[in-house]
């Protein structure tokens, strides 16, 4: 699950420390997961939670169980 570095979480959150130092690290782990160079993700399903803030945890369960809804149906 990646969970990038987006407005609306610069928003709703505190302002953080180290801003360039936490935008570089963000920019290395993105580039990681897609670059997958050394191909150690491959077959590794990967979650980007780019939704609105509200919407995460139902695309989380969703991805998780393949239900849309309650993950109980």
């Amino acid at each position: 699950m990646i969970v990038p570095i987006a407005a609306e979480t610069e928003r709703a959150l505190p302002p953080p420390e180290l801003t360039r130092l936490r935008r570089s690290v963000n920019d290395a782990l993105l580039e990681l997961v897609y670059a997958d160079t050394m191909e150690l993700l491959h077959g590794v399903p990967i979650l980007e939670l780019t939704c609105p803030l509200d919407q995460r945890v139902h695309a989380v369960l969703e991805a998780l169980t393949g239900h849309h809804g309650n993950p109980r149906q």
